[in-house]
């Protein structure tokens, strides 16, 4: 219990007298997890050394708004991407609130765990993201042979506690990247054609995923760079023409 002090003008407190005393106390970090509950006493002695005492208690309600903006920014936007690409994400964390945040996670559905560990950004490397700092991570992707022909599209969240240890989450966070296409144009196959599941991957023009194809259309490679496209009943042989981008 903290003593204020009592110094004033008068020495003796007169019947019906009122003496006010004023203190300040600056709200820290582990108080607003619960209300500030004070307590203070008081104890005055009398014209013949008798003593009288009294003690009050107040209770100051304590808030706080715990929020983060969470953003994710490829190197390769507005490019197309094409097998063995490196792509460089990054990753930027915004404290959004009014208390300091610790971060613990970011999981991205296609990297997995972001290591979190020394973040660009923490200043005073107090660990803690204060309300003036952004913080930035930063993980990388080898572009695949099966993400061609399509977006690679990822998706990432942030997790991270408050000083009372309760969660905050970000909203989810994505990025969008082009990738090249090497297809097979077929300039005499019905228009219903459906060439699904047909995979040539990277020019290569071989027969890659010929089971999946809906159509059940084998691709055969000649000496010329051309293909055969034999239906597996024998029906017809159809002759089709690569094209590129």
């Amino acid at each position: 219990m903290a003593l204020i002090s009592m110094a004033g003008s008068q020495e003796v407190l007169e019947p019906g007298d009122t003496w006010n005393y004023t203190v300040q106390y600056t709200v820290k970090d582990i108080d607003i997890c619960s209300d500030i509950v004070n307590n203070a006493s008081v104890r005055a002695v009398g014209p013949c050394s008798s003593i009288a005492e009294d003690n009050d208690t107040q209770v100051v309600r304590t808030s706080y708004h715990a929020s983060v903006d969470f953003e994710k920014v490829s190197d390769k936007s507005g490019e197309k991407v094409d097998l063995g690409d490196i792509i460089t994400y990054n990753y930027f964390v915004r404290n959004t609130g009014n208390v300091n945040l610790s971060i613990v996670s970011i999981v991205d559905d296609m990297l997995g765990l972001i290591d979190v560990r020394e973040p660009l950004g923490d200043s005073n490397s107090d660990g803690w993201l204060n309300l003036s700092e952004v913080w930035t991570y930063t993980a990388s992707y080898e572009v695949q042979e099966n993400d061609l022909c399509s977006r690679i599209k990822n998706r990432a969240v942030l997790n991270a506690v408050d000083p009372c240890k309760s969660p905050v989450y970000s909203d989810p966070a994505y990025a969008e990247v082009e990738t090249v296409c090497n297809e097979l144009i077929c300039t005499c196959c019905d228009s219903g054609t459906n060439w699904d599941g047909i995979d040539i991957g990277n020019q290569k023009a071989i027969s890659l995923h010929n089971s999946e194809a809906k159509n059940r259309v084998n691709i055969i490679t000649d000496q010329m760079g051309g293909h055969d496209c034999r239906a597996k009943n024998g029906a017809k042989i159809i002759t089709v023409k690569r094209g590129m981008e």
